[in-house]
């Protein structure tokens, strides 16, 4: 995957468990309190969760800043164990993108060990909320559990292409909406979906390259469905005002 070259870019790049890292930008608390160091007192972090304790909810975190224009976006990690759960939506890692439109619309890109389709990758497109998905699933090659793997996502424009795998066997996505709307937030989430299962993943960086960071981001109200009922009914009786104001003229 081609990724942005950029003449001038903010860059930030978030080192998981590294004791000099500055944590400005980033928020990661609910994953920093269950994870330990991955090496001794080396940089990463390693989240470990067997399969015979409760199901393990989602943790992880997200920016406190939003992307405007291109970006280039890579999670990086390493998978020891994931193993698919009897129940619920199934093991995984997933990094996601939350776009700043009135259609709450968002892109999920997830390795996913699932009780019915096992272990793939998978690419989300999702509007209202998460009450629509466009979905694609490709295979996980099984040496996701012995070399290094990451999520990739690049935007030039209002196409945005994601890779996901090892550099030795990466797979593309290529996803179904453009858009250049301005991302108001980039998150990144791990957990068992619901089900117990065991499941063990080393979390090594986050790194995020775009043409401008901002904090004054933030998604305009969306528009329901009673909106759209109100001013229905408004231009319904304006039309009905209007039609017995000409009648009363004509008498």
């Amino acid at each position: 995957m081609v990724q942005v070259a950029f003449a001038q870019a903010e860059t930030l790049e978030y080192s998981f468990g590294a004791a000099s890292q500055s944590k400005n930008g980033f928020d990661f608390e609910s994953v920093e309190r269950i994870a330990s160091p991955r090496n001794g007192n080396k940089a990463g972090w390693k989240v470990t969760h067997v399969g015979e304790q409760d199901p393990l909810p989602t943790v992880g975190g997200k920016t406190r800043f939003g992307l405007r224009g291109d970006f280039n976006i890579e999670l990086a990690f390493r998978v020891e164990t994931l193993e698919v759960p009897e129940s619920g939506i199934g093991s995984g890692i997933m990094l996601r993108l939350e776009f700043a439109d009135r259609d709450q619309s968002g892109l999920t890109v997830a390795l996913n060990a699932s009780p019915n389709e096992l272990l793939f990758w998978q690419i989300d497109a999702t509007r209202f909320g998460q009450q629509e998905h466009q979905v694609e699933r490709k295979p996980a090659f099984t040496n996701i559990f012995e070399l290094p793997q990451s999520i990739r996502m690049t935007r030039v424009g209002d196409e945005i292409t994601v890779s996901v795998g090892s550099k030795e066997t990466s797979m593309s996505f290529q996803t179904p909406s453009p858009t250049e709307v301005d991302v108001s937030t980039v998150a990144m989430w791990l957990g068992t979906g619901g089900g117990p299962a065991d499941l063990a993943i080393g979390l090594d960086s986050i790194r995020i390259e775009a043409g401008k960071f901002a904090n004054d981001i933030a998604a305009p109200p969306a528009t329901s469905s009673w909106t759209i009922l109100l001013w229905s009914s408004l231009a319904t009786l304006a039309a009905v005002g209007a039609f017995w104001f000409r009648q009363t003229l004509r008498r």
